[in-house]
């Protein structure tokens, strides 16, 4: 028995395992028929505890006086008060059919169709159904001026209440998006309606709300004066609030102006698209830009939705490089929901808008781990920047996840799950912004990096020109053969390139046969180049080959022929040279390879592996390159840094 009820008292306070249920009566007086319909409307349960169908059936079962609750209390209402929250006091009522009245709802065969708002709560996800509302004030004997009734939540299309006159009649007033903003009972972004006050009386109310999106109905009971000063505590927080999103779009427009980047562009436009959301989710929109259109406010708060989904993967996935080939899944990913939002801000404008409306939930859900799986991708890579996207949308995703929750009805309407996204949202963009000047900041150095690197290499290679137009400007036929030479060069190594360097050792090889001379080959690779490339940028890896192509040239004489075979990989072909001369001048080069310290890689020691081949006069046609590459290769499957010679 204590577990039933504690296990009811779960369910009734969890809005995640809320079992609530609506019962419809639909009566006929002509043929004196009644006919009960009862429906499990929303069946939700979150299995974290293992809960037992059996102990629910029990429960369904043994208390149905607790389930079927016939009415909440009555609110008792004192001036003094200020304020008092209704939703304890609410009895909720849905009507799929959508074709009861007032006059129906009151008759004595409805009285007992009403549930407490404490098992129904007041956030019921996307239901197109009707939702009656009851709720009974006796207000206290001081009270004679008019009392405020708030529905805090504005994107409800259609709501109506009805106001006893204490004659047994009501007077009907209107509110919502589907009306003028100008027909409403208060000019306020909340639906607000004014109630008489009958001291020391007690009245029951009712409202009939209906909307496309969203089904939320917190209520609350003011006075004039208390209701006025939370306005204006309210107004000062969501004025600091845009205000801080305004400036921060401002000075992304600004640095884009002054320093070109899109990346700030984009920024704006992601700020740009939420800030007219949240303007659209507070009410304010429909208050103060397009009042005279009620038909559009709806559609285009979901449009909205739709431009922030599209607006936040753009800016992201310029900010993480995430629309080049590096992160391929992940872009794909970001193409797919982007697509979604922008399915759902058409929808909402020309289509189905109740199906635009889950597809632009859904997609805002998905919108900060989706983000968040390519921060982790950019992570994975090294890149520095995404630190601080990382916690950025960890916030912003608690925020959004709180708020979707509460429009999808699994969550209460409390001031957290109100101003979830708004506070998540606040922070993120700080941190954004952060996160930005922090790129800015990288991509100068590297900028800075670069310019240096280029300057001392076209120093260099000037240099080089000048020694060689010195020595060659007597005559033309020299000058020619300085071209020659320059055509068959690696540009950024100075040693012969590819081509180069195979024709060499095919006029050497032949040269070896005919006269009998001995010809070496080797073959020189850069061990771990690629982890030097990853880690330090292929500006730093230039570096490296460079000065390591200046070991193989010093080493060598002058009439040895030394080329870059491609990538990370040289070739040296030694003419006059045994296997014994190789396989020392090899060991020599690898010696003073590994002697290197480059200030550029932080002291990280460099070693190279080479292979030699040594030709056979034997056979004159064997491919020595291949051989030594295979001695090469050798070397590396042993350990690296290391002399192997074929055969």
């Amino acid at each position: 028995m204590v577990l039933a009820i504690f296990t009811f008292k779960l369910l009734q306070d969890s809005p995640c395992l809320m079992l609530r249920f609506d019962i419809t009566i639909i009566a006929n007086c002509n043929r004196s028929k009644t006919i009960i319909m009862l429906t499990a409307r929303r069946l939700r349960y979150l299995i974290a505890m293992k809960i037992n169908f059996s102990l629910l059936v029990a429960l369904f079962f043994c208390f149905p006086s607790i389930s079927f609750s016939q009415g909440s209390d009555v609110a008792q209402f004192d001036h003094l008060d200020g304020k008092l929250t209704l939703t304890p006091f609410l009895a909720v009522f849905v009507d799929p059919g959508k074709s009861l009245s007032i006059d129906d709802i009151i008759k004595p065969e409805f009285a007992d169709s009403f549930v407490a708002s404490s098992v129904t709560g007041t956030s019921f996800g996307f239901s197109e159904a009707v939702h009656w509302v009851r709720f009974s004030i006796c207000q206290a004997g001081g009270i004679s001026d008019s009392l405020l009734v708030e529905v805090e939540y504005p994107l409800l299309d259609n709501v109506s209440i009805y106001i006893p006159d204490g004659l047994g009649g009501f007077t009907e007033r209107h509110s919502g998006d589907a009306h003028f903003f100008s027909t409403r009972d208060v000019m306020y972004r909340n639906n607000l309606f004014r109630i008489p006050g009958h001291g020391g009386d007690t009245r029951t109310y009712y409202m009939r709300i209906q909307t496309e999106g969203s089904m939320q109905i917190p209520m609350s009971l003011w006075t004039s004066d208390a209701f006025i000063e939370h306005v204006d505590n309210s107004n000062i927080l969501i004025g600091t609030y845009y205000g801080i999103m305004l400036l921060l779009m401002l000075a992304a427009l600004i640095f884009y102006f002054k320093i070109r980047d899109t990346l700030f562009l984009s920024y704006a436009f992601y700020l740009l698209s939420y800030i007219i959301f949240q303007f659209s989710l507070n009410g304010l929109s429909f208050q103060y830009l397009w009042p005279d259109s009620p038909e559009y406010t709806s559609r285009l708060t979901t449009a909205f939705v739709g431009m922030v989904i599209i607006g936040g993967l753009f800016f992201s996935g310029s900010f993480l490089h995430i629309w080049g080939n590096r992160h391929p899944r992940v872009k794909w990913l970001f193409y797919v929901l982007m697509a979604c939002g922008l399915l759902s801000s058409l929808m909402s404008l020309l289509g189905d808008f109740v199906l635009a409306v889950r597809i632009a939930a859904i997609s805002g859900v998905f919108l900060p781990p989706t983000v968040i799986i390519a921060i982790w991708s950019s992570l994975a890579i090294g890149y520095r920047p995404a630190r601080y996207f990382l916690v950025a949308w960890c916030l912003f995703l608690c925020g959004v996840f709180g708020s979707a929750l509460l429009y999808l009805g699994f969550l209460p309407h409390t001031f957290l799950t109100v101003y979830a996204m708004q506070i998540g949202s606040t922070l993120e963009v700080l941190l954004l912004g952060y996160a930005l000047m922090d790129k800015i900041d990288l991509l100068r150095e590297d900028k800075e990096n670069a310019r240096e690197l280029a300057n001392s290499y076209l120093i260099q290679l000037n240099e080089k020109l000048e020694s060689l137009v010195a020595e060659r400007t007597l005559e033309l036929s020299e000058s020619n053969k300085e071209l020659k030479e320059l055509a068959v060069r690696d540009s950024m190594t100075g040693l012969l390139n590819h081509k180069a360097s195979i024709e060499y050792l095919q006029k050497m090889q032949k040269y070896a046969h005919r006269y009998g001379h001995d010809l070496s080959v080797v073959m020189l690779d850069v061990d771990h180049f690629k982890r030097i490339n990853d880690t330090y940028g292929h500006s730093v890896g230039d570096i490296v080959l460079i000065l390591i192509a200046d070991v193989v040239a010093k080493t060598l004489r002058e009439s040895d022929g030394c080329g870059r075979y491609g990538g990370e990989e040289f070739i040296m072909i030694l003419s006059e040279t045994d296997v014994k001369d190789a396989w020392k001048l090899a060991e020599r080069m690898r010696k003073n390879v590994e002697a290197l310290e480059i200030e550029e890689i932080d002291g990280t020691s460099l070693s190279v592996s080479l292979g030699i081949s040594i030709f056979d006069p034997a056979d004159p046609e064997a491919n020595l390159m291949l051989q030594a590459d295979k001695a090469l290769y050798n070397a590396k499957n042993n350990g690296r840094n290391q002399v192997q010679v074929y055969g």
